[in-house]
């Protein structure tokens, strides 16, 4: 994707987020003392308190400049791939997309994602493509994202491919004992206990 294609998608995500103008008069800060181990973890390097600190700091009701940190956090972490940010981006673009155009950006956000390790992207991606569909190659790959998502422990990824068997959709060959495998991967997933 290129530098002009992100800022474009970066532009449309901020089309859903109220500007701190439009959300009237600021009822509250986002930064201060109760963020201070926040603020050094992310500065630290630690990506991941990065994404919650530019996240936090990005939504509704906090002050403009702490909405632009938390912007130029955000955007930092996308340009670097990092999984869970390029996630929430394209989510975000897919549920306002308005265009084909805009939803296939969206999806190869969501691909970029997915393609980083990130599971809920690798889940959405399978769905994506198995009801976007055109071919077995299609349908075949989707399951894969969906069953790469389950293996990393998440649980609605199983139960979604669980569905998808039981029910035969979107040219899935309908496979009762598949269903009920992967149920059962769904149940232990989301709680191991039940194994013992």
């Amino acid at each position: 994707m290129s530098r002009e294609q992100f800022l474009y998608a970066l532009c449309l995500a901020l089309l859903i987020v109220p500007s701190a103008a439009a959300a009237g008069p600021e009822t509250q800060t986002c930064s201060g003392a109760a963020n201070h181990l926040l603020e050094r973890a992310a500065r630290s390097g630690d990506v991941d308190a990065q994404h919650y600190l530019g996240t936090k700091l990005f939504q509704e009701g906090c002050s403009a400049a702490e909405r632009n940190r938390g912007l130029e956090i955000l955007h930092a972490l996308a340009e670097q791939g990092h999984g869970p940010t390029l996630f929430d981006l394209g989510q975000m673009l897919l549920q306002t997309a308005r265009t084909p155009q805009e939803e296939a950006l969206a999806t190869d956000i969501v691909r970029r994602s997915a393609e980083a390790g990130h599971p809920e992207a690798e889940a959405l991606l399978g769905l994506l493509m198995i009801s976007d569909a055109t071919d077995a190659t299609d349908r075949e790959m989707g399951v894969y994202w969906l069953g790469s998502a389950a293996d990393k422990g998440f649980p609605d990824a199983a139960m979604a491919l669980s569905t998808l068997y039981a029910r035969g959709r979107n040219g899935v060959v309908m496979d009762r004992c598949a269903a009920s495998l992967w149920e059962e991967a769904a149940l232990l997933i989301a709680d191991p206990d039940l194994e013992s």
